[in-house]
């Protein structure tokens, strides 16, 4: 294949509607003369107000937070949580108990084992 024939085959591809190359600008638009305008310089007062507003609001969310801390010295301290609000689950169970129960169930087992041994044996 010859390096003319190349060519005629890649331009038989797919529409040039299509190409990246015109996704592309698909979103950009031309720039105005207002884009070179240099923003003009802040004004020093409001920026000091703006942080003067800043440095109240924090002072005030200190004062609640002070406030909050006080009322809870003089409570005694915070409100610990129940243990069932911590997830502490408490049951009667000790390894005494356990093993009564397991006792109980494994004889129960024998017995009922036996008891088909014996009636079997009588027939």
């Amino acid at each position: 294949m010859s390096v003319a024939s190349r060519r005629e085959d890649s331009a038989v591809g797919p529409s040039n509607a299509a190409l990246p190359h015109d996704l592309i600008g698909d979103g950009m638009r031309r720039m105005t003369d207002d884009a070179d305008a240099t923003p003009a310089p802040p004004d020093p007062d409001d920026h000091v107000a703006r942080l003067r507003a800043q440095v109240d609001a924090a002072n005030a969310r200190r004062d609640g937070y002070r406030a909050q801390a006080a009322e809870t010295v003089a409570r005694g301290g915070p409100v610990r949580p129940t243990d069932e609000e911590l997830g502490i689950i408490k049951t009667d169970d000790t390894v005494g108990s356990i093993a009564a129960d397991a006792n109980q169930e494994i004889r129960s087992r024998l017995s009922r084992l036996t008891s088909r041994f014996v009636r079997r044996g009588k027939k």
